[in-house]
Parts: C-alpha cells; sequence; structure tokens
C-alpha cells in the first residue's frame, strides 16, 4: 500500500493531489511527511511542492468544481481533522468527475463531511475575529494571543491585515507556537518561542484598568448568570479576554501572563 507524503504545505498538498490524478496513483493515505512513520507494510512516496502544478491544479478545481469547492479544501487543510488529506483527496476526486454539481451531493460522505468540517473551521474564524484583542507593547507593535481549536490563524491575519493596516501587529497562536506578523505591508507566518509576557505600554495598561471597571460597573449582580455566559462564550476563549482575568499586580504584568509557563 502507498502512503503518499508532502512537505506540509497547502501548495505541496495541491501538488500531490495534481501528481496522484495524472499519474493514477491511488494512495492508502496521505500524511505530511514530518508525521509520518515507516513501517513494513506500507511504501512511502513523498512528492515535493511544485508551484507551477500547484497553480495549475488550482485553477482547474476552480474551473471543474467551484471557488466554493476550493475554499471548502482550504478550510479543511486548516482543520484539526485527523487524516485530513486523504478526505480532501477523495472529496477533490469525486469532485472531478460530477463537476459543478459537486456540493449538492450533500449524502455523500466525502461531500458530507467537508462542508461539515469546513463549517467548524468558518465559524471559529469568524468568531475569532469578533474575540480578538489587540494589546498595544512598549515598543508601539500590537499583540493578540489567540487560542483555537483550529488553525485560523492563516484567515485571522489575511482579515486584519486589511482591517489594521496602518498598525505593526502581531497574532500569536500560543498552543501552536506560531505567529502571524504585519509590517504595514504584509503578513507572514513563522515559528515563535515565548518565554516572558511582552512588556505593555503605559496606555494599554490604563486602558485595560478602565475597561475592567467598566465590566465591573454596567454588571447586574442579580442577573449574573455563568452558566448563561459559558453558553454564549465558551470558557475555552476567555484565556485572553481582558476582562476575564484578574488586574496586574505589577506594572510588567499583563492578562496573559501565564503564557511562559
Amino acid at each position: 500500500m502507498i502512503i503518499c507524503t508532502y512537505d506540509g504545505s497547502f501548495e505541496g498538498l495541491l501538488s500531490l493531489f495534481s501528481e496522484c490524478i495524472t499519474k493514477n496513483i491511488q494512495p492508502e493515505n496521505i500524511i505530511e511527511q514530518s508525521k509520518y512513520e515507516p513501517d513494513l507494510i506500507n511504501e512511502e512516496l513523498f512528492i515535493p511542492t511544485n508551484i507551477s502544478a500547484a497553480n495549475s491544479f488550482r485553477r482547474r478545481l476552480r474551473n471543474a468544481l467551484s471557488a466554493q469547492s476550493l475554499k471548502h479544501l482550504f478550510f479543511v487543510f486548516l482543520s484539526a481533522l485527523e487524516n485530513k488529506e486523504i478526505c480532501m483527496y477523495r472529496y477533490a476526486c469525486f469532485g472531478l468527475q460530477t463537476g459543478l454539481n459537486l456540493n449538492k451531493h450533500l449524502s455523500d460522505k466525502r461531500v458530507a463531511m467537508i462542508h461539515d468540517v469546513s463549517l467548524k473551521v468558518g465559524c471559529e474564524a469568524h468568531r475569532m475575529k469578533g474575540l480578538l484583542r489587540f494589546r498595544e507593547l512598549d515598543d508601539g507593535r500590537y499583540y493578540a494571543p489567540v487560542r483555537t481549536d483550529h488553525f485560523v490563524l492563516p484567515i485571522l491575519a489575511s482579515h486584519f491585515s486589511k482591517r489594521l493596516s496602518a498598525k505593526q501587529w502581531v497574532i500569536h497562536d500560543v498552543p501552536r507556537s506560531t505567529a502571524a506578523l504585519f509590517d504595514r505591508e504584509s503578513w507572514y507566518i513563522t515559528k515563535i518561542e515565548q518565554t516572558s509576557a511582552p512588556e505593555l505600554s503605559q496606555d494599554e495598561l490604563h486602558c485595560q484598568s478602565l475597561w475592567r471597571q467598566y465590566f465591573s460597573a454596567i454588571a447586574i449582580k442579580e442577573r449574573i448568570n455563568p452558566k448563561l455566559q459559558r453558553q454564549f462564550l465558551p470558557k475555552r476563549y476567555w484565556d485572553y479576554l481582558v476582562e476575564m482575568q484578574d488586574a496586574p499586580a505589577q506594572k510588567n504584568n499583563s492578562s496573559d501572563d501565564h503564557l511562559s509557563s
């Protein structure tokens, strides 16, 4: 049985799809090469990234299926779904057979799974566009830590590069030790290791203090309902919300000081 591997990039995966379909390779599974564990049964076939082939296959999918189908594939690529690559491959192959009617086959498991996971990724990205909190640092940049189920960092970076185009900012996916950096012109994603909390500006500390006071002042004690609050805003998103953290004890501490742990 053939296990196809790639470099972990979306372009690398499209290159693999193109190669397998062109040469009629039937992979048992598709795995990122860094996660592949050799065994005595399966044969590894590494497909290197070919930007030209990836772009050509991207155009083929957009024309044969639809731009929406290509978006579904990208969102699933960003997901935490196990064995997502082989699911995406089967969806793409089925789509090349059915054409523009692909997304009407909702009773087909290959289509239903992709739609379901894509929807979850899209919903989380949309939610984080509203929940992301930027903090002004001492050096003038803006920093926003985030913790998500899926790797929605590219979606957030693309959004805020237009929304906050006049600022230099960093969006830090803390669990994945990955960050999107924007320099007022373009953004890129890189690995980042943070051993201590970033030092906030005095204006930021003052604004955080005022926001906590406001949040506390408008609360009606008799109507506080923690259970309902968690239904509207799951607790896993509370880590980096200023109003959900205790006030800093010292100047250099911030509401995300547990990042260094």
